[in-house]
């Protein structure tokens, strides 16, 4: 799973971002870890097509 943010100006120097971009990543990520079980997992991994059941 990739997430990311959107940036200006990144292959500079410096790259910027948008404050609530940044808040609203770091609290999709809490999310994600907060209600995320194993069997959910499994389910996402299968459904993306990158986990094969043994």
């Amino acid at each position: 799973m990739v997430l990311g943010i959107p940036l200006r100006y990144c292959h500079g120097a410096y790259s910027f971002v948008h404050s609530d971009d940044l808040e609203n990543l770091i609290k999709l990520v809490h999310e994600l870890c907060y209600r995320l079980n194993r069997k959910d997992y499994d389910k996402f991994i299968d459904f993306l097509g990158g986990y094969e059941n043994d």
